[in-house]
């Protein structure tokens, strides 16, 4: 963040000095070097879901605007309306973002559901800081939930924070439900005889303001109209003395005003104005202790965009007086262009189109193309600008912040500092700063996954100094690393920096062949990212059968009837070849093929699940007492074995059939493969056609280690244990029409098309987004947004139709 902000320092000449005594320069300092926060945003594939549904998403963290580099780990969490955690998504940060999703049930009630995001660093500031979002997820079948009773309430807020008798003040007010959806107000301001002396009206979304000269000795009510109901509302306490704060607009300009009028107290006079953006000071103007009156331009054109936290302090770094403005000069955008180079909106056609970002450096980009006519229209909308400029950045609850980012007209710019008028700062208070109130930063990030421990040798349990860890660590996709680690003079070891998903088996032993124990200081992954209560930034607002939750029945009919009978989207299915398969699942499916594959009566998997036991020993006597449905009787060279004591007409018990590697063999045979080099073990009934006689005793298949599943050979003994890895996350489904027959199912996804690792480069700064359309989408959103290294944002909404 410090980069965007130097020039601005040169240009407007800012000096500093040091003292013993903590400024608000040296504590802001602090911030910036040691204290750095992060911030999160989620682009959502769409805005609401109906019960069935995936939620695909990409979270990008930043530490101001840009993109952070303090942490390697997010946790994504799906909450109900209840505030319980009903899913969750670790996740490592590429670049700074991570992908992951949400498989919806078809069968779940309709609510409002809260996304809530956070890293390691996030945990040393207070859940308040955490990313929330609300969701829509819509089931018109579902139990209804009655129209929620809202207690709606209003504030009054004086501008720079303090109503002084006898000079004009400026109050601003907001009005909102609980939930934070704004409240149209009017009324009037009465003073203690009831008398009316000024009037009020919200002009945008609950917010307003008006001029108010107070009297001393007075205290004033506010009678408010909210929703058609009298709510009387006490303004805040007038002041005898004090110091006006307000900023003017004049034209395309801005202007400090400070009112000295009343200052019955030298000792609170105004000293200097500090400006701050993103903790660091971009101007400081000293203030002449003789003058009543103070005007000063605010160089708007010369600061970066963002929010201007502008405070008065006295000479004793006392702050007595505070504004936020929003500087909007808008030249953190990317021009990106968009093409749609091949448009076809019947059904299961192919589109095409292109987007070219126009910058040279690396970014980070999600597109999603979704049916414009099963949208649900949120009238409370983001992006990936209004959450890092505007939502992140302060308290209390922003309804609809992309309005005031979606053109720079007047009326926009003067919302939005109605928003600034009536929110508060979410980061540090000038108190916590000035005395060193800040939480230390007790959770540190995992950088990825990290196994860290102290080494005892098995044997007598005495600590290992010095020497190396000879390691293998064997990963969901049956990779096999092997590395040496070092052991310091205190017997500590670390594996940092590990990336796999699901879980990974790890062996280790000393460089001289000789079995460990491990003592691990490290947490795992779900331990680091145990759930937080809810924060405070709003309550969750229940769904009722009116407005757009009562459009789903008639949008999403025919999607729903197929809820009722499959309780799944064809969006949900996957083709066969998607990561987010289940570990066991993909070696299943890369061993147990032809007529070895689907469900048998018990599988054993040796990939994931390495035998604790003597390699030495043979599978039949590894067998022996562990599969409840075979019998195994006999020793080496003549095992026999039988499936559930099935016996012949005549009374004997039938042998199984036996299978390696798919073709059948002897019990003799079987018995010299070597349990290290065996991966799969599978039990199949009586009936299994791939055996003589139609299988009547049943089949026992056992599979060998291809050469990639393979550990490498280390001789003397080894111990093993398994460490959580990162969640799985599955692959967007997109049908190919060309390669593939029609399927019978009707297509009705609503969601074309979601990719979000596009990645630019110096030379590769174009990418083409191609889909095939549903049977039912006549119209079409895409929508597309992103980063640079340098800060530059890019937001295209476009619709295709």
């Amino acid at each position: 963040m410090l980069k965007r902000l130097l020039p601005i320092l040169a240009i407007l000449c800012i000096c500093f000095t040091s003292t013993a005594q903590t400024t608000p320069e040296a504590a802001l300092e602090n911030i910036q070097n040691n204290f750095a926060t992060e911030n999160i945003f989620i682009h959502f594939d769409k805005e609401n879901y109906v019960a069935g549904e995936n939620i695909w998403f990409k979270a990008y963290v930043f530490s101001g605007i840009y993109l952070s580099t303090y942490s390697s780990v997010i946790n994504v969490e799906l909450l109900n309306d209840s505030g319980r955690v009903i899913d969750k998504k670790i996740l490592p940060l590429i670049r700074s973002a991570a992908a992951g999703g949400f498989s919806l049930p078809g069968d779940g009630r309709q609510a409002n559901y809260t996304v809530r995001a956070f890293t390691r660093r996030m945990m040393n500031f207070g859940n308040l800081n955490f990313y929330e979002h609300q969701l829509s997820v819509l089931n018109p079948f579902s139990k209804k939930i009655a129209a929620a009773i809202t207690d709606d309430n209003i504030f009054f807020l004086p501008e720079g924070g303090n109503l002084i008798a006898g000079i004009p003040n400026v109050i601003a007010f907001k009005s909102a439900d609980k939930y934070g959806s704004p409240v149209e107000s009017s009324g009037e301001i009465s003073d203690s005889k009831g008398k009316n002396v000024a009037t009020f009206r919200s002009v945008h979304d609950g917010m307003g303001k008006f001029n108010f000269l107070p009297l001393p000795d007075e205290t004033y009510t506010a009678v408010c109209r909210l929703n058609g109901k009298e709510v009387r509302v006490a303004l805040p306490p007038i002041k005898m003395s004090g110091v006006g704060f307000q900023v003017q607009q004049s034209g395309n300009k801005k202007y400090i005003v400070i009112n000295n009028e009343k200052l019955a107290n030298d000792a609170m006079a105004p000293a200097y104005i500090l400006a701050v953006m993103d903790n660091i000071v971009v101007f400081k103007k000293e203030l002449s202790a003789a003058s009543k009156y103070i005007s000063a331009e605010i160089p708007l054109s010369q600061l970066p965009s963002g929010i201007l936290q502008l405070t008065l302090f006295t000479a004793q770094n006392q702050p007595i007086a505070e504004r936020m403005v929003f500087v909007n000069n808008r030249e953190f955008l990317l021009n990106g262009t968009f093409k749609t180079d091949v448009v076809s909106l019947k059904p299961r056609k192919k589109n095409r189109y292109s987007f070219d970002v126009g910058d040279t450096l690396i970014g980070t980009f999600s597109v999603s193309v979704t049916d414009v006519n099963r949208e649900i229209v949120s009238d409370n909308k983001e992006n990936i600008i209004s959450r890092v400029f505007l939502t992140n950045e302060i308290k209390g609850t922003i309804f609809n912040p992309l309005y005031y980012f979606e053109s720079a007209d007047t009326a926009r710019e003067n919302h939005l500092d109605l928003v600034m008028m009536t929110n508060g700062w979410r980061r540090y208070t000038w108190d916590q700063l000035l005395n060193n109130k800040i939480p230390a930063l007790t959770y540190k990030d995992p950088n990825y996954i990290t196994m860290a421990g102290k080494v005892y040798t098995a044997n007598s349990n005495k600590q290992l100094v010095g020497g190396d860890l000879n390691v293998i660590i064997n990963t969901l996709d049956s990779a096999s690393d092997y590395m040496n680690v070092p052991v310091d003079k205190d017997g500590n070891f670390e594996i940092a920096g590990m990336i796999f998903q699901d879980s990974a088996t790890i062996s280790f032993q000393t460089d001289k062949k000789r079995a460990v124990n491990l003592s691990l200081s490290s947490l795992p992954l779900t331990n680091m990212f145990a759930a937080a209560p809810r924060s405070l930034l709003g309550n969750v607002k229940p769904l009722n059968e009116t407005g757009p939750e009562g459009a789903a029945k008639g949008l999403y009919s025919d999607v729903m009837d197929e809820f009722q009978k499959k309780a799944t989207l064809l969006n949900d299915v996957r083709l066969s070849t998607v990561k987010g398969k289940n570990r066991y699942d993909v070696v299943e499916e890369r061993y147990a093929k032809g007529i070895f594959s689907g469900s048998g009566n018990n599988t054993i998997d040796f990939i994931n699940d390495p035998p604790r036991t003597n390699l030495s020993t043979n599978i039949f006597e590894y067998l022996k007492g562990r599969l409840t449905s075979v019998n195994i009787t006999g020793s080496l060279g003549n095992y026999f074995i039988n499936y559930r004591n099935t016996r012949s007409l005549i009374g004997g018990p039938i042998p199984m059939a036996l299978f390696v590697d798919g073709a059948a063999t002897s019990t003799q045979q079987a018995s010299t493969i070597p349990i290290s080099e065996i991966a799969l073990v599978k039990v199949f009934g009586t009936g299994f056609v791939g055996a003589e006689g139609n299988g009547v005793g049943g089949a026992l298949a056992i599979f060998t280690k291809k050469a990639e599943d393979r550990t490498i050979g280390i001789s003397g003994t080894m111990n093993t244990m398994k460490i959580e890895g990162f969640s799985v996350v599955k692959e967007f489904f997109s049908p190919d029409y060309d390669k593939t027959n029609s399927p019978a199912e009707t297509d009705n996804r609503t969601t074309l098309y979601w990719d979000p690792y596009l990645e630019t480069t110096r030379t590769n700064h174009k990418f083409e987004i191609p889909f095939f359309n549903s049977d039912n989408a006549t119209k079409l959103r895409v929508v597309l947004q992103g980063v640079t290294a340098d800060g530059k944002f890019l937001y295209i909404d476009k619709i295709i139709e």
